[in-house]
Parts: structure tokens; sequence; C-alpha cells
């Protein structure tokens, strides 16, 4: 038995409908070299708000918004398991938080993790624009793997790391906005 899966590892970000275009290429690329699983940056189809302190409206959307839409529509139309982000807005309480959003290969979202550790440091003001997740993570998984997720400086703190492996997590995802130098 052949234990090994691929992961596509997307480091671009897609701002604009021709970005959905070079978003869709990239997917298919990776599906086509075998990946069955895709992994984009943190809040990959924002601008990266935090690079301020002003806090932008449209940068959060509710659940289901057009950035979810965009997620669910790549991953089911390419046939692949696409892990993306956004910055969601609760219905209930208007608070806004960092999600990472994971859509399986028929374009369902089959889990949500919220950021915890948020910076507050130059080029990264993220408490001004988001508050942290509370809850910790959770595995899930798709045919091939179970699943844990974190999200940039969460994977600092070793605890979410423990608690996905202790829930038997076989592959942990963190995807980062942070450049490639650190």
């Amino acid at each position: 038995m052949d234990d090994r899966i691929l992961v596509a590892l997307l480091t671009d970000v897609f701002l604009t409908d021709l970005d959905y275009l070079r978003l869709r290429k990239h997917l298919l690329k990776a599906k086509n070299s075998g990946a069955i699983l895709a992994v984009l940056p943190e809040l990959p189809l924002n601008s990266w708000s935090p690079a301020t302190r002003d806090s932008i409206e449209e940068d959060a959307e509710s659940s289901g918004g057009p950035r979810h839409q965009v997620l669910s529509r790549m991953a089911s139309e390419v046939g692949i398991a696409l892990l993306g982000g956004a910055i969601v807005a609760d219905s209930r309480t208007e608070r806004r938080y960092n999600t990472a959003l994971f859509y399986d290969r028929n374009g369902q979202l089959i889990s949500q993790y919220r950021k915890i550790h948020l910076p507050e440091e130059e080029g990264y003001w993220e408490t001004s624009h988001y508050v942290p997740g509370t809850d910790p993570p959770k595995v899930f998984s798709i045919p091939e793997v179970s699943i844990g997720v974190q999200i940039c400086s969460d994977i600092n703190r070793p605890q979410g790391a423990q608690i996905l492996r202790a829930q038997g997590a076989e592959l942990l995802l963190v995807p980062r906005a942070t450049p490639s130098e650190t």
C-alpha cells in the first residue's frame, strides 16, 4: 500500500476575476500532476489589509459570501480538495475572524477554523481587523487522509498541533501570509 499523497502548495494570492482564472489554471495543473489537495496562502482572496491598522469593511464577508463561493466553485470545477480562507463576519455578533475554509473535491465546505493567535506588530496589525477564534482546532477527514488546520502564528504554540495529533491528524496544514524568509 502506498501511503503517499500529493499536496499542491500555491503561494500566489488571487484578488480579481482575472486572478480567479489564474487560480483555476494553477489548480488544474496541480490536479493533472496528481495532487488531491491544494493549499492556498492565508487569506488568499484578500489584499493584506493587516498591513495597516485601518480596517476595511469590504475585507469581511458573511458565511457563504463571494470568496466562499469562488473557493467552492474552484474546488468543484477542478475536482480537487482546497484549503483557502477569508475574513468571515459572524452574522450574530458581527465579529470578524480570520477563517481557514476547507472544501472537498465536490466544492462542499467540510471544515472551517478561526485563527486563535493574532499578532499586533508592524505589518501584521491583525487585532485591528478581526478577533481571535476561541474554538480549539478539530480534525476532519477526506477519503485519503485525516487533516488538522491551523493558521500562520498558531503554529508558534505547540498546543494546537498536539491537540490535532491526539485527535488523529495525519496531515497538518498551516497557511501563512508571511514572506518566505520568515
